[in-house]
């Protein structure tokens, strides 16, 4: 290995480059693979789906960026250089990734299993949370169509609520309960499916 030239100033080298060079080229190839690589994961009628949902614009915001691993946990702000505990405020045990936080947690699998989908995510480890999402909308649209909308809008909200609680506790030092982030969902839920009547009423008005 060369020694380092102490007489040299230093300088912004990028080492993903063949010259050490940064450009905006490079930068925009960069985020079209990473794009392509997380996109190719996710079927395009999962989008659909989501878009025709009478969910509210922000709900659908989170889930896109939950989907593209854009959601501010603290693995991806510990990879951005912040420093805080990696601690997941939900368990206080395990460092805080999405999959962590939203399956596998003992808070969040307590909601999955106690919710209206009685939902087991622990059988399905081995699949990551990108592929686990729009596989499990695309059992409820198989096996419970004449519920679809209502049973995915369950889903999401329940994803919604837990982020809502983690929020509430990393930044406002709240407890929140299992049952009131249940009580949320409910709430959620309902809300969103008296917004939908409101909106049908006014199509067909």
């Amino acid at each position: 290995m060369e020694p380092p030239n102490l007489n040299n100033d230093d300088f912004i080298y990028c080492k993903y480059t063949s010259d050490g060079q940064y450009t905006v080229s490079f930068a925009y190839k960069a985020l079209i693979t990473e794009q392509a690589i997380i996109d190719a994961n996710v079927p395009t009628r999962f989008w659909r789906q989501l878009l025709k949902l009478k969910l509210h614009p922000c709900r659908k915001l989170f889930i896109w960026k939950l989907m593209h691993n854009a959601l501010p946990t603290k693995e991806l702000l510990l990879n951005k250089g912040l420093q805080l505990s990696p601690q997941c405020v939900l368990c206080k045990r395990h460092p805080e990734t999405a999959d962590h936080m939203f399956r596998h947690s003992e808070v969040a699998q307590l909601i999955w299993k106690t919710g209206d989908l009685g939902l087991h995510p622990s059988m399905n480890q081995h699949i990551a949370l990108q592929r686990w999402v729009p596989d499990y909308i695309s059992c409820l649209q198989k096996n419970d169509r004449h519920r679809y909308e209502f049973s995915s809008t369950v889903f999401y909200s329940t994803l919604w609520a837990i982020w809502l609680a983690r929020n509430d506790i990393e930044f406002r030092k709240m407890n929140v309960t299992p049952h009131q982030i249940l009580n949320l969902i409910t709430w959620r839920t309902i809300n969103g499916w008296m917004e939908k009547a409101r909106i049908d009423d006014m199509v067909g008005s």
